[in-house]
């Protein structure tokens, strides 16, 4: 199988570290794919960044003409294990402890005579902070190296990358999965209205032992619109109706019954890019295999300039349910006493319903028996 080179079109084939023409790199080009989906580990190797693994300790450079003896000084202070070789501000090397115990060690006794450019790995192999880790772990496994200097695309030494950061940034890497996954919810579910209940009852009756956030105050309080409700005419299994209050507060307990916990908390933000799946609130972050979104709707209101225009409330859509709510008869008629007193003649408030659509028009007749 054979492969175009990006920068000639010669072909060359699958495998190859430079273009057999233009000499261009093209170890970049056969990173594979990830495999195996849903593998956390994989995927950050072949997507994450190098500089995710430097360490910042202090970059140790040396010119080819220094002197063994002063180099050997500087190893236990940067703790690198190496230093890189410049010259005319270009790397022309790397000096590495392993350079030193085999080609120093039992030959040289007056390291102050021995020259860095008699020792030292001559144009040795690099990376760039964005370049993927599995590049970098490509590097090592191919060159046999232990240090890969990191190198800003203008040549600027950034960094040296150590094997042993790479095994840290594995360990570490671990614990944090392990510890998200022992954390994680089999279902959280966004959402407290009648859909965020009756989903958090189906998981619960299933031993799923889901965690419903509810929201408390940015998206609506917690139940949903039907909490702001006052009689529920058109819900199944209640013929004389019920107040929307009360309807959550017994989908919530029923809910509850099987397993489900449910928190007042809002939602800030989510992060669906891997698992498991992250969800964040103002005071804890949340781990789920899985995730149902059932945040409902909002209400759209006229802008508060309209008021003057439509009396001294302007209300939502009212549907069926709620229309009662707004217009009880009896407030209305001592609301009319007050303002016009008793005699013949008197004229209702008029009662405007903004919008045009079907929806709208679908409520004109429901509002003159309770208005």
């Amino acid at each position: 199988m054979k492969n175009s080179c990006p920068f000639c079109g010669f072909e060359y084939p699958l495998g190859a570290d430079h273009c057999a023409q233009c000499l261009h790199s093209l170890m970049k080009r056969d990173i594979p794919a990830s495999r195996r989906k849903g593998d956390a580990f994989q995927d950050a190797l072949l997507n994450e960044p190098v500089s995710e693994l430097l360490t910042g300790l202090d970059l140790l450079v040396c010119s080819p003409d220094d002197s063994i003896e002063k180099n050997c000084q500087n190893f236990p202070e940067g703790k690198k294990g190496c230093v890189l070789v410049y010259q005319n501000q270009k790397m022309v090397g790397i000096l590495s402890n392993r350079d030193l115990l085999l080609r120093v060690a039992g030959v040289h006794t007056d390291l102050s005579k021995v020259k860095v450019a008699e020792i030292m790995t001559r144009d040795p192999s690099y990376v760039h902070p964005e370049d993927p880790i599995a590049y970098a772990l490509n590097k090592m496994a191919m060159g046999g190296h232990r240090h890969v200097p990191v190198l800003r695309p203008d040549g600027t030494p950034v960094s040296i990358l150590l094997i042993r950061d790479v095994l840290r940034y594995s360990f570490r890497f671990k614990k944090t999965t392990e510890g998200n996954s022992m954390n994680a919810h089999n279902v959280i579910i966004i959402g407290s209205g009648p859909a965020g209940y009756t989903a958090a009852l189906y998981a619960s009756r299933a031993d799923l032992k889901p965690l419903v956030l509810g929201g408390f105050m940015k998206g609506g309080q917690s139940g949903g619109q039907l909490m702001t409700t006052s009689e529920v005419e058109n819900f199944p299994g209640f013929p004389d109706g019920i107040m929307g209050p009360e309807l959550m507060n017994r989908m919530r307990k029923q809910a509850e019954r099987f397993g489900a916990e449910v928190l007042d908390k809002d939602v800030d933000s989510v992060d669906f890019s891997k698992r498991p799946f992250k969800i964040v609130t103002d005071e804890a972050e949340y781990f789920a295999k899985a995730v149902i979104i059932a945040t409902g709707a909002t209400a759209k209101r006229l802008h508060n300039e309209a008021k003057p225009n439509f009396g001294t409330e302007v209300f939502p859509p009212a549907p069926p349910a709620t229309a009662r709510s707004l217009f009880p008869q009896q407030t209305h008629r001592r609301h009319w006493r007050r303002r016009h007193g008793h005699g013949r003649g008197f004229v209702f408030d008029p009662v405007r319903l903004p919008g045009h659509s079907d929806s709208s028009a679908g409520r004109v007749p429901v509002l003159p028996r309770h208005a």
